[in-house]
């Protein structure tokens, strides 16, 4: 419950690998000028690293919250975080990424 949508809170559902794909993501984040985007999500291997990579890729500050991904295997979790390492903006822990906001 305590991650549920809140009244107000922008659901933008996809149906393909990428979260950038399919839907307006990307016109609601133009729209609002938000310029970085924070990824978490399951399979860390596919559906978050097609989503980082497309974030990337569109110019985006993109952070990864490492802990807050997960794949079917903790060796495809790690072998997709080393990688995305290289391209995100940042990868962190959610604890730093918490402790460093306003």
């Amino acid at each position: 419950d305590a991650l549920a949508p809140q009244p107000g809170d922008l659901v933008v559902e996809h149906g393909r690998i990428s979260a950038f794909c399919g839907n307006d993501l990307e016109m609601i984040l133009t729209g609002r000028r938000i310029d970085t985007v924070v990824v978490t999500g399951m399979a860390t291997n596919v559906a978050v690293d097609h989503t980082v990579r497309d974030a990337v890729q569109k110019g985006y500050t993109t952070l990864l919250l490492e802990d807050c991904c997960c794949s079917s295997d903790d060796r495809f979790h790690e072998a997709a975080l080393l990688t995305l390492r290289a391209l995100a903006s940042d990868v962190l822990l959610t604890d730093t990424f918490v402790a460093a906001l306003p």
